[in-house]
């Protein structure tokens, strides 16, 4: 009886590390499975740093690394890439702003004419 709670338990831990394993994709490699046969490993894709810009002038950038394929967005939001030295620009980003104000001028001119 013993050994049957004992075989029973081993079953359902060794069960509950199978479900917690990470699912596909996770964890130090990629792998591809397929009905539970693994049929190819390959590499994370690349990642590349950014300076995002913080608003600080003390610390106008922090370092942040991204996937490569959002590069081009990033960079269009005022993102900066790395200096040939691998650091981030000293000096923070120029923002220019255009307002646009539009005024309109009503005149009521009012005639009275008693005759």
């Amino acid at each position: 009886m013993k050994a049957a709670i004992i075989a029973f338990f081993l079953a359902g831990l060794a069960t509950s590390f199978a479900i917690a394993s990470p699912p596909a994709g996770k964890g130090d490699k990629q792998t591809e499975t397929t009905l539970g046969s693994t049929t190819g490993t390959t590499a994370k894709p690349p990642k590349v740093w950014l300076c995002q810009p913080t608003g600080s002038l003390s610390h106008p950038y922090a370092r942040i690394l991204v996937a490569r394929e959002s590069v081009k967005a990033h960079v269009r939001r005022g993102w900066a890439q790395l200096g040939p030295d691998g650091r981030c620009p000293a000096k923070p980003p120029t923002v220019t702003a255009t307002t646009t104000v539009t005024v309109y001028v009503t005149t009521t001119v009012t005639t009275t004419v008693s005759g």
